[in-house]
């Protein structure tokens, strides 16, 4: 899932929600896309600015042997799952997004809270046999947004300031072949 080509002026015309959610599509597909590219080095993006810059984060997993675990434990789980396998590929059948600016108050140092949730289908298909498993991933997202730039409109990440606060996939059905 790549996200939508932006012409110079869009943009500038989309409201602070409407921003926040490209901002969130345009992560999650950079996610979906370092799944698929077999990039799992904590200090490349998307993982390094969205998913470490959360201290503890434990993100809630759909395979393996723990449902638990930490960023470096999900992505070493990733270069396994992947690597053991070049025709494994994440698609991602449908995406949604909520976006949630503050409440007007301002936190410390003038800032104001922002919150994103994401419920994404997925399926993991292997391109020799197919649909592997399918799953839903639930997805919370923070930013602190500043005034001046109605949440810091598209910089040149596409996702800059928001981080990633959980992360649950669950599993779906499979089709027989298990991982």
């Amino acid at each position: 899932m790549k996200p939508p080509a932006n012409p110079p002026g869009i943009i500038e015309a989309l409201s602070p929600t409407e921003t926040a959610k490209l901002q969130i599509q345009t992560l999650y597909a950079a996610i979906t896309e370092a799944h698929n590219a077999r990039q799992y080095n904590r200090n490349e993006e998307p993982w390094y600015s969205a998913m470490t810059c959360s201290p503890n984060l434990q993100i809630e997993v759909a395979y393996g042997s723990r449902s638990h675990v930490s960023i470096d434990e999900y992505l070493e789980t990733g270069k396994v799952l992947f690597g053991g396998n070049p025709n494994l590929f994440v698609e991602v059948t449908n995406l949604e997004i909520d976006v949630w600016i503050g409440d007007g108050r301002k936190r410390q140092g003038g800032m104001q809270e922002w919150s994103a949730t994401v419920w994404a289908q997925q399926a993991l298909r292997d391109g020799e046999v197919g649909l592997v498993r399918r799953s839903v991933v639930i997805a919370e997202f923070r930013k602190d947004g500043n005034d001046d730039a109605e949440g810091g409109g598209i910089g040149e990440l596409g996702w800059e300031g928001w981080r990633c606060v959980s992360f649950r996939n669950i599993k779906g059905m499979d089709d027989g072949v298990g991982l």
